[in-house]
């Protein structure tokens, strides 16, 4: 082959390993770019998954709930049940899919196409009861034809990205969400759940105006019921008895043996309830009597009204002791249940104001008449009186005592 040959042969060669080099990096690249893309992924991961046992794409669907890839968890139950329908986890698949639907991508109206799905597929599963359930909750704040989904929606997220440490902003949330969807027949589900907001906050009285207007705006069992009983329940937390009768006899209209025997409980712990007042009235007025023979008692023991007064400083050895024990511990208490803090507040400051009377009233008995033991025992029996009645006040007071007995029954919440 001569010398002009050869450069031509040598130059088709070049060319042709040249256009395979660039076909080659097109061809990767568009691998790549397929790769990257999410319908490639889900195709990919698709066509994986179908070769894997159901035993195992529910698992792998589990991990991805864990990991936050709710969309790509969904598909993967969707598919699941659409591949193996007769399979024993394909209804939980189904639940699953619909919970996630419901909760975390805030799509109602997807999510009660699949519970709906649920209930005609396996009506008789385990988890149909509870598909149900939904069902007819997402119906109560929906219209057949899908209006209040937006509302509903915007629902779902204020209670999934709840956080008590901010909670004035799911409740302005909560309040816009009611002015902008008045006629939105869900309001009663958002009410009671603003209720209990305002309930676990100790706020009785918004709690009751809450559970008022959701209980007026039920439509259903579901919501009208608890809100009737949380009305009643805040009635009674702010002492009026007849009104939380009057809301607890409500309860007695709905047809259900269950909820008839939960009316008759209230019912039954309203009269405990009433006991319980009667007994804290009496509390207040022995306390008060107590301390007014304190008083008397120093006045007795310094000659007079303003040489008792006089008398009462310097303070006792007592009250110089107790005082910072009752300045520390109203201060640590406010850091745990919103009720301990008033409650160790009204102890302390109620026991160093005895304990500054009583010492103050002895101290003068003992420069007055030297060496006479009648008037200590008397003093000793009047603060263990006062004291303990000054601590079921403030406990009653503040609704501690029913949690401090179910704490000694069943122990503390974990």
């Amino acid at each position: 082959m001569n010398a002009p040959h050869h450069r031509i042969v040598r130059a088709v060669v070049a060319i042709s390993l040249f256009t395979a080099a660039v076909a080659a990096t097109i061809s990767t690249s568009n691998l790549h770019a397929a790769q990257s893309d999410p319908a490639y992924d889900d195709a990919t991961h698709a066509s994986d998954d179908r070769a894997m046992s159901v035993e195992a794409r529910f698992d792998l669907a589990t991990q991805a709930i864990a990991e936050g890839q709710i969309q790509r968890a969904t598909r993967m139950l969707e598919q699941l049940v659409d591949d193996a329908p007769t399979h024993q986890l394909a209804d939980d698949a189904l639940f699953t899919a619909a919970r996630l639907h419901e909760e975390r991508l805030h799509a109602p109206k997807r999510a009660l196409a699949l519970y709906q799905r649920l209930l005609s597929l396996y009506p008789d599963s385990r988890t149909a009861r509870a598909a149900s359930r939904r069902v007819t909750a997402m119906r109560a704040s929906m219209t057949p034809e899908g209006g209040g989904s937006a509302a509903l929606a915007r629902f779902g997220e204020i209670v999934q990205n709840f956080n008590p440490e901010r909670e004035n902003e799911a409740i302005v949330a909560a309040e816009s969400l009611l002015n902008e969807y008045p006629s939105w027949q869900g309001r009663s589900r958002l009410l009671l759940w603003l209720a209990q907001v305002h309930r676990r906050a100790g706020r009785h009285e918004l709690a009751l105006e809450r559970y008022l207007q959701a209980a007026e705006q039920a439509e259903d069992t579901d919501n009208g019921f608890p809100a009737w009983h949380g009305a009643g329940d805040m009635a009674v937390l702010v002492g009026q008895f007849q009104l939380a009768e009057s809301y607890y006899n409500k309860l007695s209209t709905f047809e259900d043996p269950e909820k008839y025997h939960i009316a008759q409980r209230a019912l039954e712990d309203l009269a405990h309830s009433r006991s319980r007042a009667r007994l804290f009235d009496i509390a207040i007025f022995v306390l008060i009597a107590v301390l007014v023979c304190l008083v008397a008692s120093l006045r007795i023991a310094c000659g007079g009204w303003w040489a008792g007064i006089r008398g009462l400083w310097p303070p006792p050895m007592e009250a110089v002791f107790m005082a910072p024990i009752a300045i520390l511990l109203p201060v640590s208490s406010y850091t745990g249940h919103y009720a301990l803090g008033p409650t160790v507040t009204i102890i302390c400051s109620g026991g160093l104001a005895i304990t500054w009377l009583s010492g103050a009233a002895l101290t003068a008995h003992q420069l007055r008449q030297p060496g006479r033991y009648l008037w200590p025992i008397v003093h000793a029996v009047a603060v263990m009186i006062a004291v303990s009645l000054l601590c079921y006040v403030a406990a009653q007071h503040n609704q501690l005592l029913d949690m401090l007995r179910d704490t000694v029954r069943f122990g503390p919440e974990m």
